[in-house]
């Protein structure tokens, strides 16, 4: 994916004009993918509110954490799946598994990465590309996966602490059944006692201390470490995409990015004990305080970049100020027929948003450049196919070569470029194909 995109970048200057940017500012996909994504992990963290959503946007907001169950304990929920008959809670086996999960894709990627080299090297006796990057390659894989996967970790980490307020002390005759703060995660456990005081300290805060602080601290220290190196071409290859974004002198936004990733989290988990009315509110804020950085900073290369980021921020902005709309303010009950209008109103100009940014990485790829990879690599399939298919193995047990077989051998060879294949003794050779033709031709081949 990284070569593919990579190789439709910089665009020309017709194709950044029609994105809407200067002819003199090169806007590359990748540029206008993050602030996609972002904006779609910004979504479900809203979804997550504790508010009754109306169903024109409860629907879009299950649908969203579908696509993101891959990346989140939260929505792949494994609970029904854990061993019951352990010394572990199963929320405390809950919590091992969103903090486990970035890690688990990351060694099944880091295998695929492993075959790759090992592919490579079995292919030729010179040390190949990818081998002697491996080094590269595994760091760099490995800082994508913990900014995919920060939303759901800092989530994870962050819910240790969650705690909710259920009973006071009351005076007789009444007796309070539950007094205290309850973990929101195993109501049935009082928070900081017994197993989940030993969990909050033990893994809870060096969790939150690396997750939050630490790994935003480690971006911003490793670009500012390379700030007279970002045009290398080992760092652009291999970490290109914490600061090919952003302005030389602002190299150290994504950490920022992370940050506030971080604290829109928080607001999250700990805005549902103070509310959904204080938790929408002081979303919102936090929102119009982005927007706010965005604009004055000025952190991104692109104009147009910037302003992507901002429309996507303002329209998060809007859900979840919206939120309020939905709320019971004392004896007022929201309307149905009014909810359902003001979620189609967010709704209309959310999906605008996206399919805007969709329109405009769609304007900036290079094509043909794609269209070129996407044949290299059935050339390079169809060459590894060809070399390892038996004669005859297809139509007839005739293993001269000159069933079917060895026609299909031909042909193939001839269709990706890889030069006529010579038909073995005593069999019918098949003419050279000519490239230009149509399907109908192809049809009528035997």
């Amino acid at each position: 994916a990284d070569g593919a995109i990579q190789a439709s970048t910089p665009v020309n200057e017709a194709a950044a004009a029609a994105a809407g940017g200067s002819t003199r500012e090169a806007v590359r996909p990748t540029d206008l993918i993050k602030p996609l994504i972002t904006y779609l992990q910004y979504a479900l963290i809203v979804g997550s509110m504790n508010v009754y959503w109306p169903a024109v946007l409860s629907a879009p907001f299950t649908a969203l954490a579908w696509l993101w169950s891959g990346t989140s304990s939260q929505t792949m929920s494994m609970a029904c799946l854990l061993p019951r008959n352990t010394s572990v809670p199963v929320a405390n086996q809950q919590l091992l598994l969103g903090v486990c999960l970035p890690l688990a894709m990351f060694v099944v990627l880091m295998c695929i990465e492993l075959v790759h080299i090992a592919v490579c090297l079995s292919k030729q006796k010179a040390p190949c590309v990818a081998s002697s990057n491996a080094s590269g390659q595994l760091a760099s894989l490995a800082i994508v996966v913990c900014v995919i996967f920060l939303p759901s970790v800092a989530r994870t980490v962050l819910g240790v602490f969650s705690c909710m307020l259920l009973d006071k002390q009351v005076g007789l005759p009444y007796v309070a059944a539950a007094v205290g703060s309850f973990w929101r995660k195993d109501m049935s456990q009082q928070c900081f006692t017994g197993y989940h005081a030993k969990w909050a300290y033990g893994l809870g805060v060096p969790l939150v201390l690396a997750v939050c602080f630490a790994w935003p601290t480690f971006i911003a220290a490793f670009t500012l470490m390379h700030k007279s190196a970002l045009q290398d071409k080992h760092f652009q290859q291999h970490y290109g995409f914490l600061v090919r974004s952003y302005k030389p002198k602002h190299c150290y936004w994504e950490a920022v990015v992370a940050w506030q990733t971080c604290v829109l989290v928080a607001i999250s988990v700990f805005g549902v004990t103070l509310g959904p009315y204080y938790q929408s509110l002081i979303m919102s804020a936090w929102f119009t305080i982005v927007m706010l950085a965005l604009l004055v900073v000025q952190a991104h290369a692109s104009a147009f970049v910037c302003r992507m980021h901002v429309q996507s921020i303002g329209c998060l902005l809007l859900a979840s100020y919206s939120a309020q709309s939905f709320l019971p303010h004392g004896d007022l009950i929201p309307n149905t027929i009014a909810a359902n209008i003001t979620g189609t109103i967010v709704l209309v100009v959310n999906v605008a948003c996206v399919c805007y940014l969709v329109w405009k990485i769609v304007m900036v790829l290079d094509w043909n450049k794609m269209q070129h990879a996407v044949q290299t690599v059935v050339r390079q399939a169809s060459k590894l196919l060809l070399q390892r298919l038996p004669s005859g193995a297809i139509g007839g047990s005739r293993t001269d070569g000159s069933g079917c077989s060895g026609l299909l051998a031909q042909y193939v060879h001839s269709r990706v470029g890889l030069g006529p294949k010579p038909a073995p003794a005593g069999m019918m050779e098949l003419p050279q194909l000519d490239r230009s033709m149509d399907l109908e031709k192809d049809a009528a081949i035997p």
